[in-house]
């Protein structure tokens, strides 16, 4: 491994946690504002309404960067 890519070994990892964690995050907030049905929604279906569409759009937009 070269000594710049050293630091960079945590990024993959980092973008797995950070997806999951916008899926998951999101979902949670669809399920307890009651927007949409708990039982295996799509994921698109827990982004289409506010707060949890700006919540799902923002966490995708950081996973992009990474």
């Amino acid at each position: 491994m070269w000594w710049f890519q050293q630091g960079l070994s945590f990024l993959p990892s980092a973008l797995v946690i950070w997806t999951s964690a916008a899926f998951i995050f999101s979902y949670i907030t669809a399920v307890t504002l009651h927007h949409i049905d708990p039982a295996l929604p799509y994921i698109s279906d827990t982004g289409t309404v506010a707060p949890e569409k700006c919540l799902f759009g923002a966490m995708l937009n950081i996973a992009a960067v990474l």
